[in-house]
C-alpha cells in the first residue's frame, strides 16, 4: 500500500493505514509464528520491503517510513532470534508493475525501463 504526497500534507488516517499494512501487520504475523519456530528451534522469516526501505523518495514519505521500519524490524528480529536458530531475511525489489500504480492513493508512475513486469517473468516454481 502506498500514498503519495508531502509528509506535511499526509492525513493521519492515510499515514496510519500505510504503517498498519506495511509494518504493524508484519509485526503481528511475526508474533503469531515465532512461538512455533522457537519450539522447533528452526525457521526463516522472509519479509518483502522495497528500495523505499533503503533510500527515500520525495512524495513517498509514509511508504518509505513504513519500509525503513520493516527493515529495522527485520534486523532486530534477526539479532534477537539468532539464539533460537531463526534467520530473518529481507527482499528489497525495485519498481514492480503491480496494481499499486493504478490506485487513487498513488499519484505517481515510476514504471520505467528497469521496472519488473511479473507477467513477463518466468517462474521456476510452477
Amino acid at each position: 500500500m502506498g500514498y503519495t504526497g508531502l509528509l506535511l500534507e499526509t492525513p493521519l488516517a492515510d499515514w496510519q493505514r500505510v504503517i498498519d499494512l506495511n509494518l504493524t501487520s508484519v509485526f503481528q504475523c511475526t508474533q503469531g509464528i515465532l512461538p512455533g519456530m522457537r519450539d522447533r528451534r528452526s525457521g526463516i522469516i522472509i519479509n518483502v520491503s522495497s528500495t523505499g526501505g533503503k533510500q527515500v523518495f520525495a512524495g513517498w514519505g509514509a511508504y518509505c517510513v513504513s519500509k525503513f521500519g520493516l527493515m529495522a524490524l527485520s534486523q532486530t528480529l534477526a539479532v534477537e532470534e539468532r539464539a533460537h536458530n531463526i534467520r530473518v531475511s529481507v527482499i528489497c525489489p525495485g519498481a514492480v508493475n503491480t496494481p499499486i500504480w493504478d490506485t487513487e492513493t498513488v499519484q505517481a508512475d515510476a514504471r520505467g525501463s528497469r521496472t519488473v513486469f511479473p507477467e513477463r517473468s518466468t517462474c521456476l516454481l510452477q
